[in-house]
């Protein structure tokens, strides 16, 4: 009886390790919220490592364009711009407001990604002047 709740608590604990790596993808690049919830931020992380978060509330459009490889989101006091390879996967992650997190990768690495994984080369973050 004791081995038995011993292994029980070692498979939740594999469980709940599993679920943590099913919710990050690309090499910690990118991260998605476990659960639907009311209030979510976007946190973004540019070349300089430095971090921003902006609310989804505040998103007011978003565009993405294929040939340029780029996605351009408005919110109400920023505008913030995001080039890599394959970006479609990661726009339609923002459209649903399932991304918590975007961090810009290293260049150099762009060159070993694998085909139709998402590569964000660069993050621009602009306040909107006159706010």
């Amino acid at each position: 009886m004791i081995l038995t709740f011993k292994f029980d608590k070692l498979n939740e604990k594999n469980s709940e390790n599993q679920d943590k790596k099913s919710t990050t993808r690309n090499e910690e690049n990118i991260e998605l919220y476990d659960s639907p919830s009311n209030a979510r931020n976007l946190c973004f992380i540019d070349k300089t490592d430095k971090h921003y978060f902006l609310n989804y509330s505040y998103l007011i459009s978003g565009e993405f364009s294929p040939q340029e490889n780029l996605i351009t989101l408005f919110f109400s006091t920023h505008i913030v711009s995001i080039k890599g390879v394959d970006l479609s996967s990661l726009f339609e992650e923002l459209f649903h407001q399932k991304l918590k997190m975007i961090r810009c990768g290293i260049e150099r690495y762009a060159v070993i990604k694998k085909d139709a994984e998402t590569f964000v080369s660069e993050i621009n973050v602009t306040k909107i002047i006159g706010l």
